[in-house]
């Protein structure tokens, strides 16, 4: 078995994406009723991008999502954690699926645009946003981890980007007030050249002059793409959301586009065929390809390999 493409799925890639900018920060602030989280991800979008072949558009769209991810595994308490994003609607964008480790790993795709329905959207919004390419959907978020029972809560696709429809997610679903926003900047060529975005949550006992001096600091730092176009880092970002509350950084995570298919998973999954199936697959005298939906990898098992498995169940 050979892996045609190996994109940002091993420890070195890992590294590369840490040493180039891409990390989380987290911290509290106002005595400990707001939280923070912000990301630095544009190693991390660039590499989705890389890997799945992305226009413009679908890599802003799944770099939004892959962020977020990223983000909200930060915010749980169990480092075996994983976190799932799934938005699905009935526009010219489909379906975008984000999955995410407390190790800051993620990894996701998107569908192909419907492009007859994008091109609309573009006649009458100019560039559009993600909650509008989706138009009418839902975005499911999966909690998940070892112990215990999978948590799944669903809301409304929201217009905007992708950071409004959480910001309602979390209101809705787990009654914590929080802003969040993520933005992924491409140039006219098609390349991204900065990503990032921000978490910021009220903890309970929190008072409405918090409240007020959040949205006022939130309003007066403008707009996200702005900040990330001047190179704001996220301890910046942070700290101009957060001024006057007294921010502490707590802990800093690498973050980047990492996929753990490999060989193991692609036999596996070959070995699970019945032993008619891969007598099939011989006498058609072509190879097996195992693609991988979250970062693009193939892997050959060739036919000399599949008769092996064959002769071995005689």
């Amino acid at each position: 078995m050979t892996d045609e493409r190996n994109i940002s799925s091993s420890p070195s890639a890992e590294a590369a994406a840490t040493s180039s900018g891409d990390h989380i920060i987290r911290g509290t602030a106002a005595k400990g009723f707001v939280r923070a989280f912000a990301i630095s991800g544009t190693q991390t979008v660039q590499s989705a991008q890389r890997a799945h072949e992305l226009d413009s558009f679908r890599a802003s769209a799944l770099g939004q999502l892959l962020m977020a991810a990223q983000m909200m595994t930060c915010t749980g308490k169990d480092e075996g954690e994983e976190l799932a994003l799934m938005a699905r609607g009935n526009g010219a964008l489909s379906n975008i699926t984000a999955i995410a480790n407390t190790k800051g790993q993620a990894k996701g795709y998107v569908s192909q645009l419907d492009q007859v329905r994008f091109r609309q959207l573009r006649a009458t919004m100019g560039q559009p946003d993600v909650g509008s390419a989706l138009g009418q959907g839902t975005l499911t978020v999966v909690r998940t981890n070892p112990w215990m029972e999978p948590y799944v809560s669903q809301v409304e696709v929201a217009p905007g980007q992708i950071g409004q429809t959480l910001t309602l997610y979390y209101l809705a679903s787990e009654q914590i007030p929080t802003h969040v926003a993520v933005e992924a900047l491409v140039d006219e060529g098609g390349a991204v050249q900065a990503a990032g975005g921000y978490l910021v949550q009220l903890m309970p006992g929190y008072s409405e002059e918090l409240v007020d001096q959040l949205a006022a600091n939130v309003s007066r730092a403008g707009s996200l793409k702005d900040l990330l176009a001047e190179g704001v880092s996220p301890t910046e970002l942070v700290e101009k959301l957060l001024e006057g509350m007294c921010f502490s950084q707590t802990e800093t995570l690498p973050a980047s586009f990492h996929c753990d298919c490999g060989f193991e998973r692609a036999w596996k999954t070959v070995s699970s065929l019945g032993t008619d199936e891969l007598r099939s697959i011989v006498a058609d005298g072509e190879p097996v390809r195992v693609n991988c939906d979250y970062c693009g990898s193939t892997y050959v098992i060739s036919l000399e390999q599949i008769q092996q498995l064959i002769d071995a169940r005689a």
